[in-house]
């Protein structure tokens, strides 16, 4: 992960780059909807494991996860109106110190089934970029292809 000012530069370099060398560009940019949201808790919990955290810090994520609730209100000058309560089944908590170090760690995998474009990631947006000689824009455009089925 890099910051949004990093990755535009990096991507502007590279296009800048296949461009001063006569090569066509091909940029797709991918934003998760809400993808905080998203994040299943069991997919989650199993990368931790995966990535070697201990069974304490899992169980304590599993908590820190698990069982949270919500409700809507909305105020106006006469009048209060509560939602009923419901449970958040998905999805890290957002506004908090851990809910982008827990996306990032869920999606930290991502770049294993990107094989032939360069890729770039800032919070919940990611860049696909690849180039080439204008002569091989179809097999450039089926390569891209593959690794958005494979992100996918």
């Amino acid at each position: 992960m890099h910051s949004t000012i990093t990755v535009l530069l990096q991507v502007c370099d590279e296009i800048l780059r296949s461009v001063n060398n006569s090569q066509i560009v091909i940029l797709i940019l991918l934003d998760l909807t809400k993808a905080f949201n998203l994040v299943q808790h069991d997919i989650l919990l199993a990368k931790m494991k995966y990535y070697n955290f201990t069974d304490s810090a899992i169980k304590w994520f599993k908590s820190y996860l698990s069982s949270r609730q919500q409700q809507v209100c909305l105020k106006n000058m006469a009048d209060t109106k509560i939602s009923s309560t419901a449970t958040v089944e998905t999805g890290v908590p957002q506004g908090s110190i851990l809910g982008p170090l827990l996306f990032s760690l869920y999606l930290a995998d991502i770049v294993t089934v990107i094989k032939h474009s360069k890729h770039h990631f800032y919070a919940d947006d990611t860049q696909l970029l690849i180039s080439g000689s204008p002569s091989l824009i179809q097999s450039k455009v089926k390569l891209l292809n593959y690794d958005l089925r494979a992100i996918d």
